[in-house]
This record gives structure tokens, sequence and C-alpha cells, in this order.
């Protein structure tokens, strides 16, 4: 199973300004996808997905950066962002009893 940690460098962050998010990933059978989204803490806003890659020169270890603007109309100030890494693997295993897929 992938496992998937993330560093961010804010606490407490002004809108406008930039401030940066990195995931690291790794997985034994090697990566297949390594994404971050953000969401703000109202609950009818959506996820949205603001960095992605399926290529890594090591797949079974990645690093993902990303500067994340923190947009003064879609983040009010005192507001929460919940921020989210997501590793999923390239597992493929064929067997009597069915097919293993990739992992989350």
């Amino acid at each position: 199973m992938p496992s998937c940690s993330f560093f961010f460098f804010f606490f407490s962050v002004p809108a406008g300004r930039k401030t940066s998010i990195v995931a690291r990933a790794s997985d034994d059978y090697g990566l297949g996808l390594v994404q971050i989204e953000v969401k703000t803490s109202d609950e009818s806003a959506p996820v949205e997905l603001v960095a992605s890659s399926t290529t890594f020169p090591d797949p079974s270890g990645a690093v993902l950066f990303h500067e994340l603007l923190l947009d003064p109309a879609r983040v009010k100030p005192g507001q929460t962002l919940l921020v989210r890494a997501l590793a999923r693997d390239r597992r493929s295993v064929d067997r009597p009893e069915g097919e293993l897929g990739p992992q989350e």
C-alpha cells in the first residue's frame, strides 16, 4: 500500500499570498500517481486538484512540490484550508480469485 505524507509551510497566511506544499510518497510496487488537493472548510466548496504527477525518475519514491496562492476570492480571513496528499501505486496482480488493481 502506498504511503504519502505532506509538509506545508503555513499555519496562518494572509489571503493573496503564496505558500508551499510538499507531498512525499513511496511504494514498493512503484508509484502511478501523486497529487495534492485543497478545499476550504465550507462544506459546499469543491475539492480542487492543485498538483498531480504520473511520471517519476524513481517510481519507488517521489516528491511533489506546489506553490499555492491563497486567492482572496476563494479563501476568507480566518477560514480553514484542508490539504490532502494522495498516492496511488501501479499494482496489477492477476490471480484466479480476481485481479488486484492499484491501491491508494
